[in-house]
């Protein structure tokens, strides 16, 4: 099994610009892009891979332990922003660059399932 750390670090890297790691990701964002990867993990290997566990929620799945690794993971930056019509988001960007290593195959072989859905889905 994979860390929930290297995976979140993995979809951040995968779905900003990889020449300015500074663009920010939504939280909503991680956390679907998060279960869709696990999800199609599951789909191709027959295991799981994160402990996180995910729970059906109003805005799509939802997983305690991902939000926590999203607090506590010293490679992120947080920022709450307002919308136009005043709704406030979490925001999270890298830091730096992630080591991702072990976990390329997985999260760019799912990146671009997920990029079709993404981009089928919010156009």
């Amino acid at each position: 099994m994979y860390k929930i750390e290297e995976i979140i670090e993995a979809i951040l890297y995968f779905t900003t610009d990889r020449q300015s790691i500074t663009t920010k990701t939504i939280k909503t964002k991680i956390m679907k892009a998060f279960y869709l990867l696990e999800a199609e993990y599951y789909k191709e290997t027959g295991k799981r891979l994160t402990n996180a566990q995910f729970v059906h929620y109003y805005y799509g799945p939802y997983s305690a332990e991902v939000v926590s690794s999203l607090e506590t993971d010293p490679n992120l930056m947080r920022s709450d922003e307002i919308s136009f019509s005043g709704k406030r988001y979490e925001l999270y960007r890298l830091q730096k660059a992630p080591d991702i290593g072990k976990n390329r195959s997985v999260c760019s072989r799912t990146h671009k399932k997920a990029s079709r859905i993404y981009t089928t889905a919010y156009s």
